[in-house]
């Protein structure tokens, strides 16, 4: 069975409108050197972005904001999402610990609650993901051991070389969603094959030459730099500016930490499942007014603690991406690459 073919430019709408026939599309639209992700309707003209999206994939299969004791669940038609890059299918794993009920190594216990909503969600989930063909400022995907394209976690992928896209499908659910669909495409040739790799290595080249000096050090090195820097000065440095608004949580496409409420909903009280954040002064207190992270230092840290040490601890990687987002988002201009770099460069000084 063909794995790969050709698609021509000319027919992406049609492509697009065949999978919104059973599917929740969502596409992106552009907005200044940013993409957002819309509804699909037939009167978008679809974009294929360049690079990652301004809101992270996570907010469209993990609400914001949620009733989760609902006894009449919505019955939507699945949801698809096109073009989402490498670094959100990357942190879908993260997404997938937690709500999925994988064990952490450490755990004692033998089975953890599973989140029914979010697992059919992504059962359902059509991901058809995309190269990157440029990048931001603040991307480091390279930095992180990614590429930016991707590898792995994908229905479809859509290769753009010009004219068309080479298409390449990874699952059964990928062929299904396009059964019918295989007349509008041909199989590739040598030369639209080459071209795929040409401009993947291309794009590489260029990321690798113009932003090396942000570069953290190697990435295998992160865990033992943010351990062995649990005492470092630099964490009250970096706090300085910030003004605990919680943005590098929310846009953040790995965090995943939420909270429980409960709303008066005219007669009817509705329990809610809320996005959290660890920056928040009030995230860590207890009951009896103890708050082991009291201090902004203290959040800034245990965030990092979080992303560079239980993670590779429990799952075998990082809790972050290198998208860039919680630098863009960020008021105070804390920069996740600098931080990693000096306590990289500090890791060296103990050697």
């Amino acid at each position: 069975m063909e794995r790969f073919f050709y698609l021509q430019a000319k027919y992406l709408k049609d492509f697009l409108s065949f999978i919104a026939k059973n599917h929740r599309l969502f596409i992106c639209q552009a907005k200044e050197d940013d993409y957002y992700y819309v509804q699909f309707s037939e009167g978008l003209e679809p974009v294929f972005n360049a690079y990652r999206t301004f809101e992270p994939l996570k907010s469209l299969i993990v609400p914001a904001k949620e009733r989760i004791d609902n006894l009449n669940p919505s019955k939507e038609k699945p949801l698809a999402v096109f073009n989402p890059k490498h670094c959100d299918l990357n942190a879908l794993a993260i997404q997938d610990f937690i709500f999925l009920g994988q064990k952490p190594k450490f755990a004692s216990v033998e089975d953890l609650d599973v989140d029914t909503s979010y697992e059919q969600r992504r059962k359902n989930l059509l991901i058809i993901s995309g190269d990157c063909t440029g990048y931001k400022e603040v991307c480091w995907c390279l930095g992180m051991g990614l590429k930016p394209y991707p590898e792995s976690g994908y229905d479809i992928n859509l290769s753009f070389i010009d004219t068309g896209y080479v298409l390449e499908f990874s699952t059964g659910k990928g062929r299904l969603a396009l059964k019918g669909f295989e007349r509008r495409m041909t199989k590739p040739t040598n030369e639209q094959m080459h071209k795929r790799e040409h401009k993947r290595s291309k794009i590489i080249a260029d990321m690798q030459n113009s932003l090396p000096e942000l570069y953290p050090g190697p990435v295998e090195a992160m865990q033992q730099a943010v351990k062995q820097g649990f005492n470092s000065a630099s964490w009250k440095e970096f706090m300085l500016t910030c003004v605990e608004c919680g943005g590098c949580n929310f846009i953040c496409d790995t965090c995943h930490c939420f909270l429980l409420s409960d709303e008066k909903r005219g007669k009817e009280n509705a329990r809610l499942k809320l996005w959290d954040a660890c920056l928040y002064a009030n995230f860590a207190k207890v009951a009896g007014g103890a708050n082991p992270l009291d201090t902004r230092a203290k959040r800034l840290r245990n965030r990092y603690m979080k992303k560079f040490d239980f993670f590779p601890d429990n799952l075998g990687k990082y809790a972050c991406c290198g998208c860039g987002r919680c630098i863009e988002v960020c008021p105070g201009k804390i920069d996740i690459r600098k931080i990693l770099k000096t306590l990289h460069n500090e890791l060296l000084v103990k050697k």
